[in-house]
């Protein structure tokens, strides 16, 4: 019984990997040159620092089963990614934590009054059921951290106002009523010691998978020989956009090579709006075994509107704005051999974790329909 998987980021290559475990024969289409997706790394063959290519990865997770799985195909380097965010000339300590408001405000708080200082700056704007990401921020900060530190930042990351993305948005972001740092709240945090690309590699590396690279999915071709096929392509492309595009934010970035070392950790948030992009990376931070003091590469990451041959990063879910994505997924529903997965296949911001835990999810329970006879769902999450 064969397989046939799109897309060989982490989620079409997990799959994969289970099924041929399994016993099954799975070919994989990938139309990159390279697989992993958007977590791809390669080494820069000027300096030889370690690249995260599309944007600085991070594995963080509290589950179990995908360090296990993960750790038996690479070796994983503890790592705590750390940030900063540039306000009007300064670097601040973030996510927002006891440092940053005591350096914004100037002020000498504790961890046992932050909590009532915050409350009295958020008073003026409190609700308990937020409309927007606006509406929430101002409700947990008040206006000076949320004009400081989102709202220029929210305006070129979506390319819209705040108060038409959703509260949801603004929830995921983490702040700290103490002197922490950490921009993930797992227990456990890392890198794999050869980079994404690497661990994708091995993932797929069973005789029971055909990887083909440099190949783009066609609908038109035939699929016969196939018993299921997992799609992790953008889902309004696999029905050729027949209701319109689904909207998403794309990035592009722009990389230099500079001597020394150009800023004091991985990711540098740039909060205003007139500066024209969102962030600076450096890459050698996210290998801190590795030792380059000569020399760097830094990115500059710059956000704009998918369209075209854009790589889509980031689904835009507008408050009250899902139709779209509700026909796309109502045509999906109606395939009978085919699965949508990962991000974009299901048109959402997944981490790499649950990912991962999703496709093991995807492929067990494909096993289990083979056995039990019943049918392979067409989404696998809820």
């Amino acid at each position: 019984m064969k397989f046939l998987i799109i897309g060989a980021g982490l989620t079409g290559s997990v799959i994969a990997r289970v099924l041929a475990e399994s016993g099954f024969q799975c070919r994989v289409i990938e139309k990159e040159k390279h697989v992993a997706g958007n977590c791809h790394t390669d080494r820069d063959p000027q300096t030889g620092i370690l690249k995260h290519h599309f944007g600085p990865h991070t594995l963080h997770s509290d589950n179990s089963r995908v360090w296990q799985f993960i750790e038996s195909f690479t070796s994983i380097e503890p790592y705590r990614h750390r940030k900063r965010a540039w306000v009007k000339g300064r670097a601040y300590p973030f996510p927002i934590n006891l440092e940053t408001v005591n350096a914004f405000f100037d002020e000498q708080l504790t961890e046992d009054n932050i909590a009532t200082f915050l409350e009295a700056k958020a008073a003026p704007f409190y609700t308990d059921s937020p409309a927007n990401f606006e509406d929430a921020a101002l409700a947990s900060l008040g206006q000076e951290l949320y004009e400081g530190f989102f709202k220029g930042y929210t305006n070129k990351q979506w390319g819209r106002d705040p108060k038409d993305i959703p509260a949801s948005v603004f929830r995921r972001l983490p702040i700290h009523f103490k002197k922490d740092s950490n921009v993930f709240h797992h227990k456990r945090q890392g890198q794999p010691r050869e980079g994404y690309t690497k661990l994708v590699e091995k993932i797929l590396a069973h005789e029971n998978i055909q990887l083909e690279n440099g190949r783009r999915f066609s609908r038109t071709a035939p699929t016969d020989e196939f018993r299921h096929l997992f799609y992790s392509g953008p889902l309004d492309e696999f029905f050729d956009y027949s209701y319109g595009r689904l909207p998403y934010r794309t990035l592009r970035f722009e990389h230099e090579v500079r001597r020394g070392t150009f800023q004091d950790c991985g990711t540098v948030n740039y909060c205003d709006e007139e500066i024209p992009y969102t962030r600076i990376f450096e890459h050698k931070h996210f290998s801190p075994w590795e030792s380059f003091p000569e020399e760097t590469v830094i990115t500059y990451e710059y956000s704009h509107e998918c369209s075209g041959n854009d790589r889509p990063y980031y689904p835009i879910h507008l408050s009250g704005q899902n139709s779209l994505y509700e026909k796309y997924v109502a045509r999906a529903k109606e395939e009978t051999r085919t699965s949508f997965v990962g991000r974009l296949g299901t048109f959402r911001y997944i981490d790499m974790d649950r990912a991962i835990e999703e496709a093991l999810l995807a492929a067990e329970t494909t096993v289990s329909c083979l056995t039990n006879g019943t049918a392979i769902p067409t989404f696998f999450h809820n």
